[in-house]
């Protein structure tokens, strides 16, 4: 309507209390905490059963040195690691393949450890468009080459003596369910049979995650592989499930913090079980403190329900006590209009 103001009381806070407000509260955050916190678990799960560590090897040229890193099994969602000292300061940095350059910048939210800077860099380009991207993401005191295939150099500033290559490991999801390493991909993503690499492409693949997992169908097919992470690896080994039952109950991760479980600067970290049991706890506090408020709330409407019933209800003695009283009443005016009438007929037969 012309000239009219439209207001967001949702917004304004104007709706604080009764089922409205509830249900407003449901919708912005309780729910969505619990959806996090399940996706999170989920995601958690799939990555440390199927997570592998690929590490460096030595590179040196000239007086530079440093480290080769083979980016080959590296898909969507998967990371580099690298630590490197600049001027005496050292930094951690966190390279996030990504195949959808749509969604970079990356914020350094994107991952739940503290003290690392994330880097994104878009691989669905030539791999010359993947060192300029890593190169301009780094400082010039650390120079990033492409030697061969798909390995990645990271080399310091030689005889300068300004900057030190540190460490550089990457951390990949194979799909496969035997020859690379003793890590299986158990679960797949629902949505089109892919492996969970926590990809960020397309609005990223977690995001409701705990609703698709599934377990891999390859796997289903062939449950030698439950054992038999490579050929010649018998079928009593026990190499595979202890990893795995490991991964599970004793390595620890970091879990993200808008789950509600932990915070920002000090992020959860434990095993997969400490923290399904974290959300089970957390649960049963938030269901507590709910049945809490709603019985508080209960205790307050009933009192007002007595006062409202008090001020605008029906008392059945005070009522009939009025009722006597207009009788009472009725009879004493009708004795005097008796005596009235009496004293006019006297005083007209006179």
């Amino acid at each position: 309507m012309s000239g009219s103001t439209s207001i967001d009381l949702i917004a304004a806070g104007a709706i604080r209390s009764g089922a409205l407000a509830g249900y407003i509260d449901m919708r912005d955050d309780i729910l969505p905490e619990a959806q996090a916190q399940l996706d999170e678990l989920a995601a958690q799960l799939a990555l440390a059963l199927s997570e592998e560590t690929v590490e460096s090897t030595d590179a040196t040229v000239g007086a530079a040195t440093g480290y080769d890193i083979d980016t080959a099994e590296m898909v969507a969602g998967n990371t580099i690691s690298l630590s490197y000292t600049v001027g005496g300061v050292q930094q951690n940095v966190t390279i996030v393949r990504v195949d959808d350059p749509s969604v970079l910048p990356l914020s350094d939210t994107v991952t739940a450890a503290t003290g690392d800077t994330v880097a994104g860099i878009n691989f669905n380009q030539p791999m010359a468009g993947i060192i300029a991207d890593l190169q301009a993401a780094l400082p010039g005191d650390v120079v990033v080459s492409n030697p061969s295939g798909d390995t990645i150099r990271f080399l310091d500033d030689g005889a300068v003596g300004n900057s030190d290559i540190n460490a550089v490991s990457a951390t990949v999801t194979p799909s496969a369910l035997s020859g690379g390493g003793t890590g299986l991909p158990l679960f797949t993503d629902g949505a089109n049979g892919t492996i969970f690499s926590n990809s960020l492409d397309g609005g990223g693949q977690k995001t409701g995650f705990a609703s698709r997992i599934t377990v891999n169908a390859a796997l289903i097919a062939d449950d030698t592989k439950l054992v038999s992470y490579d050929t010649d690896v018998p079928m009593g080994d026990t190499t595979r499930p202890l990893d795995l039952l490991a991964r599970l109950t004793t390595n620890t991760r970091a879990y993200a913090p808008e789950t509600g479980i932990g915070g920002s600067s000090t992020p959860f970290n434990g095993t997969i079980d400490e923290f399904a049991r974290r959300i089970v706890s957390f649960q049963a506090s938030q269901s507590a403190n709910a049945a809490r408020d709603a019985e508080a709330q209960q205790v307050v409407t009933s009192s007002l329900q007595d006062r409202f019933d008090a001020e605008t209800g029906v008392n059945i003695d005070d009522e009939m006590s009025n009722l006597l009283l207009l009788q009472n009443a009725y009879s004493a005016n009708a004795r005097v209009m008796t005596t009235i009438q009496e004293l006019f007929t006297v005083l007209m037969s006179i």
